[in-house]
């Protein structure tokens, strides 16, 4: 039997078989198996001389 699924979401997923046949069964869990990332997710890319603000101050990036 072949068993695939699509993750719509990041995150990481617990993995879990389960094998049986007449004589008895067996499962294995793997928690946190899985690990989905967002190949699209935004990456800040910028530079600033300022290190420190004090409220209510701001700064222009």
């Amino acid at each position: 039997m072949d068993v695939t699924h699509t993750f719509t979401k990041s995150g990481n997923y617990t993995v879990g078989l389960t094998v049986e046949n007449a004589a008895r069964n067996s499962t294995v869990t793997k928690p946190g198996y899985i690990v989905v990332t967002d190949p699209n997710a935004p990456v800040a890319n910028f530079n600033s001389n300022v290190i420190e603000v004090m409220l209510p101050d701001s700064i222009v990036l």
